[in-house]
């Protein structure tokens, strides 16, 4: 230790008391703040669609992918139950659900499934398109064979895609990729 660093350590004037090393006693009363518990309780496992007629019967189902989240979405647009709707009206994305630990049973999925509407066509409603289009077809072949005689199958490959399109269904697919 240098002279002038002794001096200033045993020096008359000095009111400081020492620097003690290490952590500060907590023997002196209870001078510390004790903090609550920041650990959050568990989510109660109730089915999102609750009340519901399987609560107990049922094992519960965690929403734990995105796509039973796009599916609980796709519900809530498209429901016609305004019980259902209001049951899943905290849900603004897909990833909420899961965010948000949401549960269901899966009968009460199926059920609330049921309740949108099916705007897909029937299968009679289907099959009576597809032969309207087969005689619009056939009725623009035998004028092209009445007028000229010869009609080539690139005209009645485009012609049949575009009848399709205009009744809605789809263009069949060709085997082999002809």
């Amino acid at each position: 230790m240098t002279e002038r660093a002794a001096k200033r350590s045993s020096s008359p004037h000095d009111t400081t008391a020492p620097c003690k090393v290490g952590r500060p006693s907590t023997s002196g009363g209870q001078s510390r703040i004790q903090r609550a518990s920041t650990s959050v309780a568990p989510k109660e496992k109730v089915c999102v669609f609750s009340p519901c007629r399987y609560e107990g019967e049922e094992d519960l189902h965690m929403v734990s992918t995105y796509n039973r989240g796009k599916l609980l979405i796709n519900i809530q647009q498209k429901t016609t139950d305004d019980r259902i709707r209001t049951c899943l009206s905290s849900l603004h994305e897909p990833g909420d659900a899961h965010a948000q630990e949401k549960w269901y049973h899966s009968s009460c999925l199926q059920l609330a499934l049921r309740t949108i509407p099916d705007d897909s066509p029937s299968r009679s409603e289907l099959e009576l398109r597809r032969r309207i289009s087969d005689v619009q077809l056939i009725m623009y072949v035998d004028s092209c064979l009445q007028e000229d005689g010869l009609i080539s199958m690139t005209d009645v490959n485009d012609v049949y895609a575009s009848i399709l399109r205009e009744t809605n269904l789809t263009e069949p697919k060709v085997r082999g990729g002809i």
